[in-house]
């Protein structure tokens, strides 16, 4: 299948697949398809409900229902995009802007390139996450990145727990960990977001994280303007 006719494809799947569960619609999504991976941006995605709770200061909740939903929504995204691109679809991770209404879906085909590095300044990018890294818990053992297309650019670090956060998993706080690491890693990123910009010579128009614990890695997507 041609990778327009895919995109769109996916594309119709996805609000299908949001207005079915969440009972509303996205405004628009914007999927880019590569042969390493999936990435979709979601824009105008909101509930009366979820306004409304954000309107309360309830954003926690409007978190935790997501994760929840999303999580048990993976198999069925996974199989659904393997049926499209006929090849098998190693990990799916997403994340929300609930005050921009807007969110990701990423689906991981396979490994990406630690050498593709494949834009000018990458490494001064790499530097600034790793910067954001350290803030947060420590230095990523690994830390590299990648443009997907001229909107979208993807950070991908591995080694980034320390070991409170190895010992809240075994506990069974991981999504109060996974919100917690949200909340202070995007606040991060939104201080150092005029470095990053300077070096990607473009304004960032948003930005998402995710992290596979088990794996102890974490994805982070860019969208640019």
């Amino acid at each position: 299948m041609e990778t327009v006719v895919l995109e769109k494809e996916i594309n119709s799947y996805m609000g299908r697949l949001l207005r079915e569960k969440f009972g509303r619609g996205p405004g628009n999504i914007f999927c880019s398809v590569s042969d390493s991976l999936i990435a979709i941006y979601i824009t105008g995605f909101l509930t009366p409900i979820e306004k409304s709770l954000m309107e309360h200061q309830k954003i926690d909740y409007i978190q935790r229902t997501r994760d929840l939903l999303m999580e048990n929504l993976k198999g069925e995204i996974q199989s659904q995009f393997e049926a499209y691109i006929k090849k098998e679809v190693k990990e799916i991770y997403y994340d929300w802007n609930l005050d921009g209404q807007t969110g990701m879906v990423l689906a991981l085909i396979s490994g990406l390139d630690s050498n593709k590095n494949n834009y000018k300044d990458s490494k001064k990018v790499n530097g600034v996450i790793d910067q954001v890294s350290i803030e947060a818990e420590k230095s990523p053992d690994v830390i590299y990145s990648a443009k997907i297309d001229d909107r979208k650019l993807i950070v991908v670090r591995k080694g980034i727990l320390v070991s409170i956060e190895r010992e809240l998993i075994k506990l069974g706080y991981e999504e109060t960990l996974r919100i917690a690491k949200r909340n202070q890693e995007k606040r991060l990123i939104g201080e150092h977001i005029s470095a990053l910009e300077s070096y990607l010579n473009k304004g960032v128009a948003d930005y998402f994280i995710d992290w596979d614990f088990d794996g102890d890695k974490s994805y982070i997507l860019f969208i640019l303007k």
